[in-house]
């Protein structure tokens, strides 16, 4: 249970505190013999008369009991696997080398034959459809945080950086204006037409 939260007006946020290092991806305290500490208490200042989430200051709130010696999991469901999802992901996998596409990541287990155009709705199994992508590299772009152009190079959204506070690899790769790997056999590489697919209709330009 989180307590105190508070919430800034959109467009109303505070900046980070000056010495705010861009490596913190967690959490962070202070203490009044941090160099910080006089902006971090003007801002909490500023922020705890704004509306917060609290069970105390908000009586709609209950707290929900858990149970930890009730069931452990639920009904069993259903599924339809893919049929063909084995074989694109081996294609796949051995046209790019095993290697993610965008990070050059080997690490075998995290590798994901990702399509660039969604299955569930038309796309192929075929490795032109294809990019092999770390995981989290592969959820960034199905949901649009990065896409890939065209003429072979990453694009980045600009939400990235405003939704977590990171992407700082990715930008500078966009920065550079490199390519991405790309299999050796022409027939194998990304169709362009899939990647403006992809630019067009999942990638967050805004």
């Amino acid at each position: 249970m989180l307590n105190d939260l508070f919430f800034a007006d959109f467009g109303g946020a505070l900046a980070q505190p000056p010495h705010w290092a861009p490596n913190i991806v967690t959490w962070k305290n202070y203490t009044s013999s941090d160099e910080d500490w006089e902006y971090v208490a003007h801002a909490s200042q500023q922020l705890g008369a704004r509306p917060r989430v609290d069970p105390g200051w908000e009586p709609g709130l209950q707290p929900v009991a858990v149970d930890w010696d009730g069931p452990r999991f639920g009904g069993e469901t259903v599924i339809r696997p893919r049929l063909g999802q084995g074989g694109f992901r081996a294609r796949v996998s051995a046209a790019y080398d095993w290697r993610c596409a965008i990070t050059g990541s080997v690490l075998t287990p995290a590798l994901q034959a990702a399509h660039i155009r969604p299955y569930a709705i038309g796309g192929e199994h075929e490795v032109s459809n294809g990019l092999l992508l770390r995981s989290d590299v592969h959820i960034l772009f199905d949901r649009g945080y990065l896409t890939v152009t065209p003429d072979f190079r990453l694009q980045v959204s600009d939400r990235l950086r405003k939704d977590s506070g990171n992407g700082v690899a990715y930008y500078e790769m966009q920065e550079r204006g490199e390519l991405i790997a790309l299999p050796p056999s022409a027939g194998e590489q990304p169709d362009p037409k899939h990647l403006a697919w992809h630019l067009n209709e999942v990638f967050m330009a805004r």
